[in-house]
């Protein structure tokens, strides 16, 4: 029977969980090593760390990560909040009470807006919407 404790302290916060699958999901893309210099270190073995839930990640580094890792700003510091402060949820859902966009439905509204002019928006969602009325029946 394994036991269940942690074996780092961070090791089942959310950003610790989303930046290992991420990087993971990057592994036929780009090295640990690329990414780690594209969010500012000289080594990826911080990255293990970080993935491993050995250490905090840095906030400061969160925009660095989010570029890396291409995920949502948001959803990267509300889990990096989390780490650091995991005994406020209460006020990190009030804080983020709004819904949050995931990566994939981000690159589905730039695919969306990518061959629109400014002035076409209004004119996509209301196609958009006559969509939705159409399929609901």
């Amino acid at each position: 029977m394994s036991d269940p404790t942690p074996k780092y302290a961070y090791e089942n916060t959310k950003i610790a969980n989303l930046i290992r699958d991420r990087i993971n999901e990057l592994s036929g893309v780009k090295t640990q090593r690329q990414i780690a210099a594209e969010i500012g270190y000289d080594k990826p073995q911080v990255l293990s760390m970080y993935k491993r839930g050995e250490a905090k990640v840095p906030l400061e580094r969160l925009p660095a990560f989010a570029r890396a890792l291409d995920i949502d700003l948001v959803v990267l510091f509300r889990a990096g909040l989390e780490q650091w402060w995991p005994n406020e949820r209460e006020a990190l859902d009030q804080m983020f009470s709004e819904r949050i966009v995931s990566a994939r439905e981000r690159a589905l509204l730039e695919f969306i807006t990518s061959g629109f002019q400014e002035s076409d928006i209004d004119n996509a969602i209301a196609l958009l919407e006559g969509l939705r009325r159409a399929t609901r029946g």
